[in-house]
C-alpha cells in the first residue's frame, strides 16, 4: 500500500507537463493568428510588392 502512495504523490514529470501545455497553448494562438491575418498579409503582399515588381521591369 506504502508503494501506492508513493506513486500517487510523485511528482516527477510535473514540469514535463507544464511545458507540454505551454507549448500546445503556443501552437494554438499561433495557428488562431495565422487564421486571422493570413489572408491580410498574404492580400498585401501580393499586391504590394508584386506591382512593385512588375513597375521596376517595366521601367527598365
Amino acid at each position: 500500500m506504502r508503494g501506492f502512495i508513493d506513486f500517487i504523490n510523485d511528482e516527477d514529470g510535473q514540469g514535463l507537463v507544464e511545458y507540454s501545455l505551454a507549448l500546445a497553448l503556443i501552437a494554438l494562438v499561433c495557428i488562431a493568428a495565422l487564421f486571422v491575418f493570413g489572408k491580410k498579409v498574404n492580400s498585401f503582399y501580393e499586391n504590394k510588392v508584386l506591382n512593385d515588381a512588375l513597375e521596376s521591369a517595366a521601367a527598365k
